[in-house]
This record gives C-alpha cells, structure tokens and sequence, in this order.
C-alpha cells in the first residue's frame, strides 16, 4: 500500500496571498467597474487593441 506524503501548509502561504490579493484587485475592478490606470497602460492597451 502506498503511503500518502504529507503536505507542506507552511510552503503554501506566500501562494495563497498572492492568489487572494490577486483576487482582491480583480474583484474591486469588477465591483466598479472601472480599471488601475498605471503609467504604462496606454502601451499594453496599444499591444492588445491594435
């Protein structure tokens, strides 16, 4: 019988905050209904929509 491995909690915390905050943005963006607007964004929307 195979013997199952235990899970490391303790090396899973730093991806789980990254997925939450993550998360979190993308929720309050979705909530208002309007986007960050950094100094960069006119270039990636020019990458994306062009």
């Amino acid at each position: 019988m195979k013997k199952l491995k235990k899970i490391n909690y303790a090396a899973c915390w730093p991806y789980l905050a990254v997925v939450l905050f993550a998360a979190y943005l993308a929720y309050r963006q979705m909530r208002t209904g309007n986007i960050i607007i950094g100094s960069d964004t006119i270039f990636h929307f020019n990458r994306f929509y062009c």
